[in-house]
């Protein structure tokens, strides 16, 4: 929630900072004419905003069997076993419960965006957002007093487990203004989606004992203080689908243009186990600069 907070804040300066360039240029046209201006040409910006993704691509990280990631990569290891057994104080202890709610956490996005105007309300677009996100919950875990035969637990504790990625979406499109007033204008865009997705991190936590879910060794299983051969592990790949987004266009001066909006992702996202379609959303502020070495022209003037 902070990052979002953050986000409005910056989108506050960055409208403010429209506000003062718009104010002090010299429209050699006087007012803006959104229903008579002409042009074509090249547009460009920047999109800042928030990343909403799907919670169905997060149980990739709630350690489930059936995930390449399992939590019986830590659980079935007899010196993993032991090292949670010291971080819990010498109980007993058994996994009772995986993730119930695994989701990601709202992202910053940020990206640049790039679009040729073939007419004054049409052009083709293309733009690159990039998105860091969180994906976290808890399992549950039982313990016992130490050489407990009945098994007998004492107290239940909530251990976290979560998964780092970076993702990038890739859109290409084309876009649509239908014009509302001289300055005011909605725009509705539509096209392809191309994303990229790649896990950085994978780890759970029990007291002071923190590990990666991330099988580094192969089919070795894991023996400590031993000389064990390490694989890169890469996780992650290329998916696709199609796109939807809204809002409104806010112009300043024949350049500059502050546009907020949201888009509807339907697309698949390349972690293993869970590649099915699922939407996801982002809404985001664009500061655009509009008509680079472009055509213009007033009611023929």
């Amino acid at each position: 929630m902070k990052k979002i907070i953050k986000i409005f804040l910056v989108i506050t300066c960055l409208c403010t900072f429209t506000l003062q360039y718009a104010s002090g240029q010299n429209n050699p046209y006087g007012k803006v004419r959104g229903d008579t201006l002409y042009s074509t040409g090249w547009s460009f910006g920047l999109n800042m905003g928030a990343y909403f993704a799907n919670k169905y691509q997060a149980n990739f990280y709630n350690g489930s069997n059936q995930n390449v990631d399992s939590i019986n990569y830590i659980f079935g290891n007899y010196y993993r076993l032991n090292e949670i057994k010291a971080a819990l104080g010498g109980d007993t202890f058994r996994l009772l419960e995986l993730p119930a709610a695994m989701h990601y956490k709202p992202a910053v996005m940020i990206g640049f965006f790039g679009k040729y105007n073939m007419t004054h309300n049409f052009g083709i677009f293309l733009q690159c957002n990039y998105q860091s996100l969180k994906a976290e919950d808890a399992v549950t875990i039982a313990l016992g007093p130490a050489q407990s035969y009945q098994l007998k637990w004492d107290s239940i504790i909530l251990c976290p487990i979560w998964g780092k990625e970076d993702r990038m979406n890739i859109d290409l499109g084309l876009s649509k203004d239908f014009v509302l007033d001289e300055s005011v204008h909605v725009f509705a865009e539509a096209g392809m989606n191309i994303n990229y997705v790649h896990v950085k991190e994978h780890k759970i936590a029990i007291q002071s004992f923190e590990e990666s879910l991330i099988n580094i060794f192969g089919d070795q299983p894991y023996v400590p203080n031993t000389q064990m051969q390490e694989y890169t592990v890469r996780l992650g790949g290329w998916g696709m689908g199609g796109f939807l987004s809204g809002g409104f266009r806010f112009i300043f001066n024949n350049h500059v243009s502050l546009d907020p909006g949201a888009t509807f992702y339907w697309n698949e996202v390349k972690l293993l186990g869970y590649t099915a379609f699922r939407p996801n959303f982002t809404v985001f502020a664009r500061l655009s600069y509009q008509n680079l070495v472009s055509k213009k022209k007033f009611n023929g003037e």
